[in-house]
């Protein structure tokens, strides 16, 4: 396996997959089904580059789903609170982690701030963007949902 902080040439990839709770309308579990299927299937250990996944857990309610995340991840100990990051046992993986408060989501002044509380896209994707900027990363893609990368496309972006 190459490197997780660069190939020869110097080159990195952070492929960053940002998860939520389930959302109205989805199948329950939908969010973990994501996850394993991209554990099982996005194969990023040959394409041209050192990669890093990165896993942001963003705000995640559903007790049950949090702990389902936790174990496929693979968590390993308590988060550090200066990064937001919390260890996993999976190579090359990092895990960015923001964590549902209660007690935010009840000071919301209104239903739009509890939304944006609730969905914090842009800031999970900014802080997707500053890990891979800490690690130097030459490409670094932040993905919602279930969305993923074929193995050519990253392959064709990265040499």
């Amino acid at each position: 396996m190459p490197s997780p902080a660069a190939t020869a040439d110097g080159r990195l990839v952070v492929v960053a997959h940002i998860l939520c709770d389930d959302l109205p309308g989805d199948i329950p579990g939908r969010r973990a089904q994501i996850a394993q299927w991209l554990l099982d299937h996005e194969d990023l250990s040959d394409c041209g580059a050192a990669v890093r996944r990165l896993w942001v857990l963003n705000r995640i309610r559903n007790g049950a789903l949090r702990d389902r995340l936790s174990d496929m991840l693979e968590l390993d100990g308590a988060r550090d609170p200066a990064a937001g990051l919390v260890p996993s046992r999976l190579p090359f993986t990092d895990v960015l982690d923001f964590p549902y408060q209660p007690d935010r989501l009840a000071r919301c002044a209104d239903a739009l701030a509890a939304i944006e509380y609730l969905t914090n896209l842009n800031p999970a994707r900014n802080a997707a963007l500053a890990h891979a900027d800490r690690l130097r990363a030459d490409y670094v893609f932040p993905l919602d949902g279930d969305i993923y990368l074929p193995p050519e496309l990253l392959y064709s972006v990265a040499t």
